[in-house]
Formats: structure tokens, sequence, C-alpha cells
């Protein structure tokens, strides 16, 4: 499988990325292991959001920087929050899981699970689908047809370029701050307390504008 990690798309945020990209079996588990890149560390959490609030919605964008990274595990964390801070079940939820269940494709046939890397794609098309209801603009920065293109390419092509969240900003754009941050600890090993393990999310393991309109 190509890894075209190194076509870089702009960066969103100036948030430091995660030490390593966890890999099951490969690497140790980000929360459960005791040198995991977020052991006894806060999981995500953020407030009730409008997808209108996107360009300065700082969970939103450092997904987006996680999933273009290939941290798709760390991504759904991110994207997990959104999702049960949106209401779980409304339409911008259903965006938000639809990224998610493409965020664990890109996982399983990075780990050699073709089939369930497939089957998490297709369900991944299929809860955006429902979500934005054939509206076809943008929503939260991403041009929905052209990314749901890159994800079929994916899913029928396994030699294609990985599908990326490509955001309709630059990252000066992006969150107010995001300039002014400096990544300081992208590699630094940070000492851990033990603690308690902790249960992946459920939502990995499983108002919109009107048509014409972007957001």
């Amino acid at each position: 499988m190509p890894h075209d990690i190194h076509r870089r798309t702009p960066r969103y945020t100036g948030r430091s990325l995660p030490s390593y990209r966890y890999r099951p079996g490969r690497t140790p588990h980000p929360r459960r292991d005791v040198s995991g890149h977020s052991y006894a560390q806060p999981e995500p959490l953020t407030n009730a959001w409008i997808p209108q609030q996107w360009r300065t919605l700082e969970s939103w964008l450092y997904a987006a920087d996680l999933f273009n990274e290939h941290y798709w595990w760390e991504c759904h964390e991110q994207l997990e929050a959104l999702w049960k801070a949106a209401g779980k079940k409304n339409a911008p939820a259903r965006f938000v899981r639809g990224a998610i269940q493409i965020a664990a494709a890109c996982l399983h046939r990075e780990c050699g699970k073709e089939a369930s890397a497939i089957k998490q794609a297709r369900a991944g098309l299929a809860t955006i689908e429902s979500a934005i209801q054939g509206h076809d603009g943008t929503f939260m920065g991403v041009h929905v047809d052209h990314w749901m293109k890159d994800v079929r390419r994916w899913i029928e092509e396994p030699q294609a370029a990985v599908p990326r969240i490509e955001l309709g900003i630059t990252s000066n754009e992006a969150c107010p701050r995001a300039a002014e941050r400096v990544d300081l600890h992208r590699n630094r090993s940070i000492a851990r307390p033990r603690g308690n393990r902790k249960k992946e999310g459920p939502a990995f393991r499983r108002a919109l504008p009107k048509r014409g309109q972007s957001l």
C-alpha cells in the first residue's frame, strides 16, 4: 500500500501531534498502556457547537490535522468529542460520525484488515450521505462531493491515495491562535503516572444548510 504521508496538506492548527501513530499490536495503546502517548491524560472534550463555527472550532481543525497526518485512532478521539457535543443523533453529529468511520477504515487497511476497511468506509459514506441529504456544496469546510469521490476511489483502488480532509482555509485563517502556537512537544517523552485503564469510545466502534449553500 502506498503511504503518501509526504504529500502534505497544510496544517490547520499549531497544536502538537502525538509522539507516534497508534497501530494495534505494533505500538502501545495510547491510554491503556503506561507508555502510551496519552496515558493518564484527560480525554478530549468540546463544548456544544454548530456547523457555522467550524473555522474556529479547534477540535474539528485538529481532527483534520490528525487525519491528514495518518493519526487515525487519535483523530477518532477528537471527532468523538465533537460527535458527543453535537448530540450524537442530529445531522451535524452524523456527519462527524461518518468521518469517524472513514478514519476507522483507514486504520483497518493500514493493519491489513481489508474487508473491515471496505465495510467501515462504505458505512461512513452512507452515514455522511444521510446527514447531508443531497447537499452539493461544502460542509464544515469540506467539499463534500470531492471528499466522497476520493473515499470511493480509495475503496475501489487499494493503491489509491488515502483520502484527506482538506478544508477551504489556510492555517492563518483557522483558529485565531493557531499561527502563534509552537510545536515544542512533538517528540518529547513525557513521564506519566500510573492509573486505571480506559475503554475506547463507542463511536469508533460503530441544522445543515439548504442545497446550494455553503458553511
